[in-house]
């Protein structure tokens, strides 16, 4: 392999390694701000419900119209998770807790999980219903996050495309800057060939560089000869 291919796998390797920590931090990051905007607008929404129906309702019963706004999801269970009522938005689905999340709701923990229904992506938020240090019953509200699931699709999709891109100039560009910095020594290696063939040894090198690792090398080789 060649000096100036190691060359340019280097810089691309560098480039490549640069580019690909700065594409995942910047997904993480979105998608935890994305998760994060979610969690907090549920739980927003919970405050809501809680200073008004279900505290009017008493938590004994849920309201058969949807309350608030139609991309929201709301269901009322008891305090083993059978669901004792639903808003009609959710038509005849009903929004599931999984074995963990009853158990950590149950202990007076909320907790959000994420499923599906209709293959169309929710974040549920649960919330115990706690009266006297007893839990009484489950609150969940739960929003689609399809949207934000395509954004971070495209998102990704945009990153590994760049990622291609950069991976390409990065080769090219590297083979040329290798090769620029590499002339020197080339030139230097085809004057040495001529000198030894002709035995011409009052040739010089000629070069006109800075004084870098290049440029001592042409001393050395004028020296010598």
């Amino acid at each position: 392999m060649s000096i100036r291919l190691r060359l340019t796998l280097l810089y691309s390797v560098i480039v490549v390694a640069t580019l690909g920590a700065f594409s995942v931090a910047l997904y993480l990051t979105m998608a935890y701000s994305t998760r994060a905007f979610m969690e907090n607008t549920l739980a927003a929404e919970m405050k809501r419900l809680e200073g008004t129906n279900a505290q009017a309702l008493g938590y004994t019963q849920w309201p058969v119209n949807a309350v608030g706004e139609s991309e929201t999801y709301w269901q009322a269970c008891d305090s083993q998770g059978n669901v004792m009522g639903r808003t009609d938005n959710l038509d005849e689905h009903h929004l599931p807790l999984s074995p963990d999340g009853l158990n950590r709701v149950q202990a007076g923990t909320p907790t959000y999980e994420e499923t599906r229904i209709n293959a169309v992506p929710l974040l549920v938020y649960s919330q115990p219903v706690v009266v006297d240090g007893e839990t009484i019953g489950i609150l969940q509200v739960a929003r689609s996050i399809a949207e934000q699931e395509q954004a971070l699709g495209v998102l990704q999709a945009s990153l590994a495309g760049g990622g291609v891109i950069t991976l390409l100039l990065a080769l090219g560009g590297g083979w040329l800057m290798a090769g620029a910095s590499l002339r020197p020594i080339d030139h230097l290696t085809r004057t040495a060939q001529m000198v030894g063939k002709e035995r011409d040894f009052k040739r010089r090198v000629e070069y006109r560089g800075p004084q870098d690792e290049v440029g001592r090398l042409a001393m050395t080789v004028n020296d010598m000869l």
